[in-house]
């Protein structure tokens, strides 16, 4: 796990995120919209639920600091300068940049793909992640966490080993 950051507040804030995108609505000519009805594509629902994650951690924990887009660091620093990464995605793999390879603690959260029915948050993992735990793709600017690391990690939600599709 990861130290001053407890699975339960990582969990609420992450199923608080869900919920929130789930019942976000946008007003446009005099009604309103269900946000996942605009049909956006995967990585702007993961956009968004990694923003409120990280501002639900900080709000809900005050050791924690929500981190400036673009600031140098992780998404949330915490104490003892301890820096937290958070990625979301809709699929299997956690993608990174490969010209800057993270090491560091890491929030990792599958969601279903985004339908009108709504969002689902499927697995939660949190744990440390070195440089070489990550796996570079030939002729491309990507990198993944290799699916071992991600076995390895703390599982947050759901609480038992069952498969999750």
């Amino acid at each position: 796990m990861i130290p001053h950051l407890d699975g339960a507040t990582v969990l609420t804030a992450a199923q608080d995120a869900v919920k929130a995108v789930n019942q976000a609505v946008v007003p446009y000519l005099s009604r309103q919209i269900p946000l996942l009805d605009l049909k956006l594509q995967s990585n702007t629902i993961c956009a968004v639920v990694h923003n409120l994650l990280a501002r639900g951690i900080s709000e809900l924990n005050n050791a924690w600091q929500l981190r400036e887009k673009g600031s140098a660091g992780g998404d949330l620093g915490g104490p003892e300068n301890i820096e937290v990464e958070i990625k979301t995605t809709t699929d299997r793999r956690i993608k990174g940049n490969r010209i800057k390879l993270k090491t560091g603690y890491f929030i990792c959260l599958f969601l279903s793909k985004p339908a009108p029915e709504g969002l689902t948050l499927r697995e939660v993992r949190c744990g440390y992640v070195q440089r070489q735990d990550w796996h570079v793709m030939p002729k491309t600017q990507f990198a993944y966490i290799k699916p071992e690391v991600i076995q390895m990690m703390d599982r947050v939600f759901p609480a038992t080993e069952t498969a999750v599709p």
